[in-house]
């Protein structure tokens, strides 16, 4: 399991697409299954519906009618998990390998059929209704949901992923049934299988799983338009609460966009963070000390995960008590200004460089994560990990500086202050 991993390919008749990756003589295998329809798809009024099939096909749902409980991902078949993007819906299950055929004709199934229990959807709406609800306690969250939604609108990338309560609380057995049909196919997804101890028999298991599967038209899954021109947005938001927020969010370039690995180095040199989710601390980033050290802010985050049409890098940090929000943004403004004219040491980019290799290694250690990278990389990227680490190791300093200009400027920028009730903006 290294960093140039360039997993086997291998393209179905269906239009499935399928990529095996051996794993080290182990008998476990992880399988990540990715439907290219993420919250962008979901039509208008309806925000959250990619998110609730999600809920619905992750709970067990029916397969031509019959139910199928929790225990079917349980012990035997082994650990079931998933998760909705802007771009993709996502599968993972870690399994023993001798469970392969049965779990992948399991899935084969869930492609061609999908008939919601009602008792089963409202069910599914509480729990929904109240993971949002447990999210909107988070003053944070409220602010970068508002943040986002100023930036990208009206392009569906403003979309809350887990919808807004009024479209949770609308959305029906119709609303499921046809989304499934339209984005639920062999043509619009990816299936990668990490582990075994030999990729031939495996092929073997996913065409005997996946050959009934009719083929369809890969171009079905697209719902979105053109980006919004850029100008800066700024809100105020006022909640009670123990500390004032500050969130910027800066319109950047499509995953595809060579930009994009100097846009990754440079929320690593700000901030320490990794599109493929890891968290190795970085105590030297710029922001850390610039704010936290300095006593301005509690934390700070720095965010950027490229998606297909566009990405956001964002900058979010909670102010220490007593201290003035327009200070904070004073300071990150000022280290963005530094970044611009100056750029980044070549040893600020080669240890920048190096981290990113050691979040990369460390995401693949289990074969979870190395199923992850693959499918991640593939429908983010259109790349595999081998070659987006290739392209992060020739990004030079100037480039750091390049698309720090281009990209981290107040023109491409939504600002939001959450403060407390009883603080005045500065």
């Amino acid at each position: 399991m290294n960093g140039e991993l360039r997993p086997a390919e291998l393209n179905l008749p269906s239009g499935l697409q399928v990529r095996l990756a051996s794993g080290e003589t182990t008998p476990l295998v992880s399988i990540w299954l990715g439907y290219r329809v993420g919250s962008r798809h979901d039509p208008p009024g309806k925000t959250g519906l990619s998110h609730f099939l999600e809920h619905m096909v992750c709970g067990g749902e029916a397969h031509s009618g019959e139910a199928h409980s929790n225990e079917a991902h349980g012990p035997a078949s082994g650990l079931f998990n998933a998760r909705t993007s802007l771009d993709y819906t996502c599968y993972t299950q870690t399994l023993p390998e001798t469970k392969l055929k049965p779990v992948l004709a399991r899935e084969s199934l869930r492609m061609a059929h999908f008939a919601p229990d009602s008792d089963r959807l409202e069910s599914e709406r509480q729990v929904i209704l109240a993971e949002r609800r447990r999210s909107t306690r988070k003053r944070e969250w409220i602010l970068s949901e508002r943040v986002l939604a100023a930036l990208f609108a009206p392009h569906p990338y403003s979309n809350p992923i887990i919808g807004s309560e009024l479209d949770i609380k609308q959305i029906g057995d119709r609303d499921l049934r046809s989304h499934h049909a339209r984005h639920y196919h062999a043509a619009n997804a990816l299936l990668v299988i990490a582990g075994g101890d030999g990729s031939d028999r495996i092929s073997d298991i996913v065409q005997n799983a996946f050959e009934a599967l009719p083929a369809a038209s890969a171009g079905a899954s697209s719902r979105s338009c053109e980006l919004p021109a850029i100008n800066e947005r700024r809100l105020i938001m006022r909640e009670p609460g123990p500390g004032s927020c500050f969130h910027a969010a800066y319109a950047a370039c499509p995953a595809g966009h060579p930009d994009t690995f100097a846009l990754i180095l440079a929320a690593q040199i700000l901030g320490g963070s990794q599109p493929w989710g890891t968290a190795l601390s970085n105590q030297s980033s710029r922001l850390l000390r610039v704010l936290v050290d300095n006593g301005l802010a509690d934390t700070v985050r720095v965010g950027y995960h490229p998606a297909i049409e566009s990405a956001a890098f964002q900058i979010a940090a909670i102010a220490r008590r007593y201290r003035s929000i327009q200070a904070l943004e004073d300071a990150v403004n000022r280290e963005l200004e530094t970044l611009i004219s100056i750029g980044p040491s070549t040893a600020e980019v080669a240890a920048a460089q190096k981290r990113t290799r050691a979040e990369f290694a460390y995401a693949m250690e289990n074969l979870a994560g190395m199923a992850a990278l693959i499918g991640r990389s593939e429908l983010s990227f259109g790349s595999d990990p081998g070659r987006i680490v290739q392209a992060l190791s020739k990004v030079r300093p100037d480039d750091v500086q390049r698309v720090a200009a281009t990209y981290l400027i107040p023109s491409r920028c939504s600002v939001g202050w959450l403060l407390t009730d009883t603080s005045e903006p500065d």
